[in-house]
Parts: C-alpha cells; sequence; structure tokens
C-alpha cells in the first residue's frame, strides 16, 4: 500500500506560538543529525578515547538542544559550532565529575595489629 504524500514533519507540527505548550522549532531533523554525527562522534572520541561514552556524549549534546534552557539562536552562528561547544563543554563536566568517594586510607597506609 503505497504511503500518503504528508509534508516533511518540521512542516506538520505548529510552532510554540500557536500553542504555549508545544515545543519551539529546533534546528535538528534527520539530515542534520546524519550530517553532524560524524563530526561530533570524532571530536568526542578524540576527547574521551572511549567509544561508547563518546556516543553518550554525542547522544547528550544532541538532546540539550531539545532542552527548554537552549539557549542556540540561529542568528548568531552555525549549529555545528554550537554543538561543538555544548559537546566541549560536556566532556569537561565528565572530567570534573568525581570517581566515587575517596578511600579513607591511601594505598601507603597499612593496618598493624598488636
Amino acid at each position: 500500500m503505497a504511503r500518503p504524500n504528508r509534508p516533511p514533519v518540521s512542516d506538520q507540527n505548529p510552532t510554540s506560538q500557536e500553542d504555549p505548550h508545544l515545543m519551539p522549532p529546533t534546528p535538528l531533523d534527520d539530515a542534520t543529525i546524519r550530517e553532524l554525527e560524524p563530526f561530533l562522534l570524532r571530536l568526542a572520541g578524540r576527547a574521551v578515547r572511549d567509544a561508547v561514552l563518546a556516543h553518550d556524549i554525542v547522544q547528550a549534546t544532541f538532546l540539550s538542544l531539545l532542552e527548554p534552557t537552549s539557549t542556540y539562536d540561529s542568528s548568531r552562528g552555525m549549529v555545528r559550532s554550537y554543538l561543538a561547544g555544548v559537546l566541549m563543554r560536556k566532556v569537561a563536566d565528565h572530567y570534573r565529575r568525581p570517581r566515587g568517594r575517596p578511600s579513607a586510607m591511601s594505598s601507603r597506609d597499612t593496618v598493624t595489629t598488636r
């Protein structure tokens, strides 16, 4: 069965001006994601040297653009450079995050019994 002709998804969604409960339009569409994902994966991969972690950071970077607190403004620059900046801040956050509680004893401490 043939699919009905439909406009692209971005054309179907009303803007947030029509309904204040809907998200405002974002510059992310399938083509943009396919275009930027390899670039962001290379950038993250070089920064963290872990493919799985790099994928997680790239996904979090894309999702950040969908958050209501996103500061992306298309009049100020390209989405590629904005996402690269977001990604590098997420990498920095990853390395800033504590790796667990420090041990009460260091490896040089020894326990002596009497």
